[in-house]
């Protein structure tokens, strides 16, 4: 996975827009139920691709709020290991120790 990101900063405001491919360079497995056996999957090797952007105000020096979304461009043939979504977003509040 590499996560590559441009950051816009201004007084409270942040925006970051970037990319994040995942690499799969091994096939996935699974236990198949019947035999208790696993299985290398074909059509599982390759990259899924991401779009991400954020947006965030910070309250103070130590603490803020960010919203991120992220959307699939591309996405491997199989993908039992879950990564099917179509959007992700994520709402959180962050406190610097």
């Amino acid at each position: 996975m590499l996560r590559a990101e441009r950051n816009f900063r201004y007084a409270r405001f942040n925006f970051t827009i970037g990319l994040l491919p995942i690499f799969r360079i091994t096939k996935d497995e699974i236990t198949d139920i019947n035999t208790n056996q696993r299985i290398k999957l074909d059509g599982t090797l390759g990259m899924a691709l991401s779009g991400i952007g954020t947006v965030g105000y910070n309250f103070n020096v130590k603490s803020g709020v960010r919203l991120l979304v992220g959307k699939k461009i591309t996405q491997r043939k199989v993908n039992p290991d879950g990564l099917t979504r179509h959007a992700v977003t994520t709402i959180s509040y962050y406190y610097r120790f």
